[in-house]
């Protein structure tokens, strides 16, 4: 299978969100401390209040947005590569599975993945919605 590998500033973006390192740490820290405009102390990562509070909203906006497709490239891709829908429904089927799992609701990491899984599939039902609709309009 072919897939495209993530750039750093995706995979950064992955990891400031999820919490689930991607690529080199040292880009992740280095953009951390750039976002934040201090110096971050590496055991602060390491502080679930100051993670969830200080470090994922700094790349909330961020997640969200390369998660979004736009419709023109949705639709040249689709058309140019049959891979592409196999892929969504692939995505789809695998989070749908983490989400009918019962988490232990005092797991914070339980609780975490389940919070990514639910915005992954938030947003692939926003691309697939936009994606319905711009095949109407044509």
């Amino acid at each position: 299978m072919d897939i495209e590998k993530l750039t750093k500033d995706q995979a950064v973006i992955i990891s400031g969100f999820t919490g689930i390192l991607c690529g080199e740490f040292s880009d992740f820290h280095a953009d951390v401390e750039k976002r934040l405009g201090r110096g971050v102390q590496t055991f602060e990562l390491a502080d679930k209040k100051f993670w969830n509070e200080t470090v994922k909203p700094l790349y909330a906006s961020d997640f969200i947005e390369i998660g979004t497709i736009d419709s023109k490239a949705a639709k040249a891709q689709a058309s140019s590569n049959l891979h592409y829908e196999i892929l969504v429904k692939s995505i789809i089927e695998h989070v749908d599975s983490h989400l009918e799992n019962n988490f232990i609701d005092n797991d914070p990491f339980d609780r975490g993945w389940s919070a990514a899984m639910r915005c992954v599939r938030n947003n692939i039902t926003r691309v697939s919605k936009r994606k319905d609709l711009a095949n109407e309009k044509n």
